[in-house]
């Protein structure tokens, strides 16, 4: 499976890797409370959402999170829900991504913005934003160690999209790295 962050990485041979399981290594302890943590936030910030005045939906009928597949299914991601209700644009849905950061990481992203300080995440929600068919995106970042709050609209980029899943195809089909 390659996860719909992933794809926005650089080097396709580390994809490559990761994508046939090269890379064995546990997660450790510290690994999983920041994954909590990160899971922790984004309830929060929903909360907070909701008590704005948005609609947030986060689970589908059965309680799970929106998944999408691609590429016969090794291409895909779970988005952290769509919200509705965004001060800039109130009435257009709006795939919702929810991230932590330290202070330095934090720091670069106010400066850079989303697309260039964390090619990742834009990558994530253009894929979402595709899959879903919605045409913009609302990140929302917190800074662990001063629980700031940075938010980033993002607008729907359809050829980049594409591009990612071609990448992805690239990725699955190639015999070596």
């Amino acid at each position: 499976h390659l996860g719909a962050s992933v794809l926005g990485r650089e080097c396709r041979r580390a994809l490559w890797l990761a994508f046939r399981w090269a890379d064995l290594r546990e997660t450790d302890g510290r690994v999983l409370r920041l994954f909590r943590r990160g899971k922790l936030e984004e309830d929060q910030l929903v909360a907070d959402l909701r008590a704005a005045g948005c609609e947030v939906i986060t689970h589908d009928e059965r309680g799970r999170q929106y998944g999408f597949r691609d590429v016969g299914g090794h291409v895909g991601g779970s988005m952290d829900g769509a919200v509705l209700g965004v001060r800039e644009a109130p009435k257009t849905w709006h795939v919702l991504e929810i991230k932590t950061h330290n202070a330095r990481s934090f720091a670069d992203l106010k400066k850079n913005g989303v697309q260039k300080s964390k090619p990742e995440h834009w990558a994530q929600m253009q894929l979402y934003m595709h899959w879903s068919e919605m045409t913009r995106a609302l990140y929302l970042a917190v800074c662990k160690d001063t629980d700031e709050i940075y938010a980033e609209r993002i607008e729907y980029d359809r050829a980049a999209a594409e591009a990612l899943i071609a990448k992805g195809r690239v990725i699955v089909a190639a015999p070596e790295p």
